[in-house]
């Protein structure tokens, strides 16, 4: 047997990798428009929805910023931050938290200026971040 009730998907949640990496992310209850802090101990950045790229997936939402770019004469790095967001439900009426584990990944690519190669070999470094934290559901 089957229970039928009502629930929202959480719309904010407040990750931490370690003591020194925060993420924090809200979209209001339609899902726009949304916003990503990221916070480490030597910079702090806020994304606002023009700057986030959003994919909807069929096993949760995928984010990703642009956290650090760096030109030159010949070429620079770019460094994506990106954030996989479960699908977290809660029951209509609950103000609670809901404990999250999940996992970003730290891009670091090397950028070229147009007809100048970058470096040969491989042109991405990752470094994955485990994350943890709570989910809520809040009326915007």
């Amino acid at each position: 047997m089957s229970a039928d009730f009502a629930v929202h998907v959480a719309n904010v949640f407040e990750l931490t990798a370690s003591k020194e990496t925060f993420i924090s992310y809200f979209a209001d209850a339609n899902r726009k428009p949304h916003r990503l802090n990221y916070k480490t101990q030597s910079v702090e950045l806020n994304f606002n929805s023009s700057e986030i790229q959003k994919f909807e997936t069929n096993f949760g939402t995928i984010l990703t910023v642009i956290i650090e770019k760096t030109d030159s004469v010949v070429g620079g790095n770019e460094v994506l931050l990106t954030l996989l967001l479960p699908t977290v439900t809660l029951l209509i009426g609950d103000k609670g938290e809901k404990p999250v584990k999940t996992e970003a990944l730290l891009t670091t690519q090397k950028i070229g200026k147009p007809g100048i190669p970058t470096a040969i070999g491989q042109q991405e470094k990752y470094e994955v971040l485990s994350l943890k934290g709570t989910a809520k559901y809040v009326d915007s």
